[in-house]
């Protein structure tokens, strides 16, 4: 993908976050989240809850088309719903997080060996 910048992870949460399963999360408003976008190589992305603050990464290193930035945004977000929800077990991704994910993945018709 040629171009990420904070304001256009901004958009596809926003986006996400109006689109099921998630509008059903009360998921923070965008103004709420930091966005950053990281150069490694090694992860798509991550999420980090930081003294009471959400920051979600993307990684220019590792996305190259806007399907695999919605795809990663989408698993981001689930990771901060958990922690919203109280389900966090420190990021892994245990059977709340892949029950989530398959119901996500059902959602927007993506394959969950991808996600």
């Amino acid at each position: 993908m040629s171009v990420l910048s904070p304001s256009s992870l901004r958009a596809c949460y926003a986006f996400l976050r109006e689109c099921p399963p998630f509008s059903a999360w009360k998921l923070p408003q965008p103004e709420f989240v930091v966005f950053k976008v990281a150069r490694t190589k090694q992860l798509r992305g991550w999420y980090v809850y930081h003294r009471g603050g959400h920051t979600i990464n993307i990684s220019a290193g590792t996305i190259s088309h806007t399907s695999h930035l919605v795809m990663t945004m989408a698993h981001e977000m689930i990771h901060l719903h958990l922690k919203q929800s109280g389900g966090d077990r420190g990021g892994e991704h245990n059977s709340t997080f892949n029950r989530l994910a398959r119901r996500v993945c059902a959602e927007h018709g993506w394959d969950p060996m991808l996600f």
